[in-house]
């Protein structure tokens, strides 16, 4: 056969190889380019092959060769050299004993796959510092709320502690000197105690949940900027959907009313943290933009949604905005392509949304049409920890 079809081969770029016992093969010039195997003697031994083949590669490789269905086959594996080159089995046809594999080189396109995924890398970094200046008059707004309050009530708190403090310099004096208590009762009066028993529990609750929810921005946008690692971590999605709408609250709360509808008990996410709160900000911030186009006179509407969907969870994002033209939803996620204004994209946060998603084993799509809005759908698996990162 690989003589047969061997100008085929070539002109195709195809390599060939055919079994004629179960030691012993024929090879064709490609298929010895491919493998790093000298031209010369068609006849060789597998296990020459396999000499030159990186060694994870090869229990598949062994075990496509033994299977029955050999015409589904789809198998790559990595060959040594001074450049490490990437091969496909394309197709194989067995007849025991003879067998015929075809191979692929497909370096080329493995390196223009690397050099995209590297690409986008490298814009989904300069997005992230981008989307953080969008934020930061925002993000410092959502700080200085809880701050202020934090501070209001610490100076009550002072000056009642103060008071207390004093009453109990009195106390302390009576007992102590056997004098009248007549000073401590006219203080106690002044106090006001029902008052501090309503009022002092309740601002120091306020205080608390105030540097938890500072604590909890501060660590969104360290996660979100900064993340420490890109392992796989387990994290609380629902959580992480909260400290995103409040970081990006500035942007929206002037154009539309934002709902979360969260599963409760909704299981732990594996994945990196920081990612997948690009991906949200760049739907919440995608629709803000579809809402404030559509110049309707009513406030719009985003719907943030989580559910448990059998192995996987669902995120659905869903806008009033002004929808997405038929012909631009099959383009919606193409690196660049946008509808927008210049000031108010570049076409590149879907894109790296679908790439970060992809790198979670996770699927997302979009439904739209013209003046009905958008929904985005995101399916996690519930265990991300073999996402290729």
């Amino acid at each position: 056969a690989c003589r047969r079809l061997g100008q085929a081969h070539r002109m195709a770029g195809l390599g060939c190889l055919e079994r004629l016992s179960a030691e012993e093969w024929l090879a064709d010039d490609n298929a010895k380019e491919m493998l790093g195997l000298p031209v010369g003697e068609e006849r060789l031994c597998f296990g020459e092959v396999f000499q030159h083949l990186h060694p994870d590669d090869h229990p598949q490789l062994e075990a496509a060769l033994a299977g029955k269905n050999l015409a589904e086959t789809d198998v790559e594996f990595r060959v040594l050299g001074d450049t490490e080159r990437l091969v496909h089995v394309i197709g194989v046809s067995s007849s025991t004993p003879e067998m015929t594999v075809l191979l692929q080189d497909i370096s080329a396109r493995s390196t223009v796959e690397r050099r995209r995924a590297a690409t986008i890398e490298r814009i989904a970094e300069t997005n992230r510092l981008e989307t953080l200046g969008t934020l930061a008059s925002g993000i410092a707004h959502e700080i200085n709320n809880p701050a202020q309050y934090i501070a209001d009530n610490l100076v009550f708190i002072n000056g009642a502690l103060s008071k207390l403090l004093d009453l109990a310099t009195e106390v302390e004096k009576a007992a102590r000197d056997g004098g009248t208590w007549e000073a401590v009762v006219t203080r106690l009066a002044s106090l006001k105690l029902d008052f501090l028993r309503k009022e002092l529990p309740v601002a120091t609750r306020q205080s608390i949940e105030g540097i938890e929810r500072i604590g909890s921005i501060v660590q969104g946008i360290r996660d979100f900027c900064y993340p420490s690692t890109t392992a796989s971590t387990l994290f609380d999605l629902n959580q992480l959907i909260q400290i995103t709408v409040a970081m990006t609250r500035n942007k929206w709360k002037h154009v539309a009313t934002l709902d979360l509808d969260l599963e409760e008990m909704l299981p732990m996410i594996s994945g990196v943290e920081g990612e997948i709160m690009q991906v949200l900000i760049n739907l919440i911030v995608n629709a803000t933009q579809a809402i404030a186009e559509l110049k309707a006179p009513q406030r719009g509407r985003i719907t943030v949604r989580t559910r448990k969907d059998d192995d996987s969870v669902e995120i659905v994002v869903t806008d009033t905005g002004i929808g997405i033209p038929g012909e631009n939803v099959a383009r919606i996620f193409d690196l660049f392509y946008t509808t927008k204004g210049p000031s108010q994209g570049t076409g590149q946060g879907l894109t790296i949304s679908q790439a970060i998603i992809a790198r979670h084993n996770g699927q997302i799509r979009v439904e739209s049409s013209p003046g009905a809005g958008a929904r985005f759908h995101i399916h996690l698996p519930i265990d991300c920890s073999n996402a290729a990162h």
